[in-house]
């Protein structure tokens, strides 16, 4: 299977802007099913611990989890997710592709109870 082309910088902002206006983003689930692609699971079985070398199904299902309740940051292409009780901030870059919003880039931090990074 082919990795979702990506749309040139001014396509993917004005692409931004108009589903932007016409959904309700509060979390990453609101806004459209959420598909995690091969390179941002990688990404993300690359930065978390627990998970085996070739579990890449393991860390889409787990990172999708993480991101149903991840909130819009001021750039209306990427969320965040913060868990304090999982020890991760979770950055997601994602792409509308008809009804659906794909992850494709994860930014993974490991961060202690008070915030800081370990």
């Amino acid at each position: 299977m082919a990795t979702p082309r990506m749309p040139p910088p001014a396509e993917l902002d004005r692409l931004a802007r108009a589903y932007i206006s016409m959904v309700d983003r509060s979390t990453a689930a609101t806004a459209a099913p959420l598909y995690v692609s091969l390179a941002a699971a990688q990404e993300y079985l690359a930065a978390v611990e627990g998970f085996g070398r070739g579990d890449i199904e393991a860390a889409r299902r787990d990172l999708a989890q993480l991101l149903v309740h991840a909130r819009p940051t001021s750039d209306p292409m990427q969320y965040r997710a913060r868990r304090p009780s999982s020890g991760l901030d979770i950055q997601a870059r994602v792409v509308p592709d008809g009804e659906l919003l794909v992850v494709v880039h994860v930014h993974v931090r490991n961060v202690n109870v008070r915030g800081r990074s370990k």
